[in-house]
């Protein structure tokens, strides 16, 4: 069965596949990173600062008040990546509700890590 699966892949599938993965859900979710940040910012009556290419590179999305924040989807904290990645910074976590397309976050605490 799964041979079949397989093999019924057409090409347009990957290229449909390719171009949801990024221009929609890679698109939607740094935005939502960069829109999360500036909330966090708003609320804390603080600054937002992008990373520059560097601190992307260290897996920094951006500084709140020169505070390194991590802005990452609900399923990354049990993916295999979390194991493997160390990132020097407040992690955000959110989570999106499809039905009303809204966005829900949080801020890890650092006894929680």
């Amino acid at each position: 069965m799964e041979k079949q699966a397989i093999n019924s892949i057409t090409e347009q599938d990957l290229v449909d596949y390719y171009d949801d993965l990024m221009f929609t859900k890679t698109f939607s979710g740094l935005y939502a990173q960069e829109e999360i940040l500036k909330d966090i910012a708003a609320n804390k009556n603080a600054t937002y600062r992008k990373p520059n290419a560097i601190e992307e590179g260290q897996g920094i999305d951006g500084y709140i008040d020169d505070v390194p924040y991590s802005v990452k989807s609900e399923t990354y904290k049990d993916s295999a990546a979390k194991n493997n990645e160390t990132i020097k910074a407040k992690m955000v976590y959110y989570s999106e509700n499809k039905k009303d397309k809204s966005v829900d976050y949080y801020i890890e605490e650092e006894n929680e890590q």
